[in-house]
């Protein structure tokens, strides 16, 4: 058993890979706010993408939690509220 590193980038975000992502690209994400209680949608980009992380350009910060789950039934909502 091994791992293989073919890239590495250092000093840069990433998070674990959203459902539906490829890389290079403009994603719709929801970011919860600091209760949890509460996502809004917010665009991404995204940078270089493995198996199961993608790099963030832009749109997050560190810390920020988000949903990684498939949300597309939630497109029309800019916010949502969780329970």
């Amino acid at each position: 058993t091994g791992i293989i590193e073919v890239a590495r980038i250092d000093e840069t975000l990433h998070v674990e890979r959203p459902m539906y992502s490829s890389s290079s690209h403009v994603l719709s994400v929801y970011i919860l706010d600091p209760t949890g209680s509460i996502a809004r949608r917010s665009d991404i980009s995204s940078g270089l993408t493995s198996v199961d992380r993608i790099q963030v350009l832009s749109g997050l910060k560190e810390g920020d939690r988000i949903i990684l789950s498939d949300s597309s039934g939630w497109n029309q909502h800019d916010e949502v509220q969780l329970d």
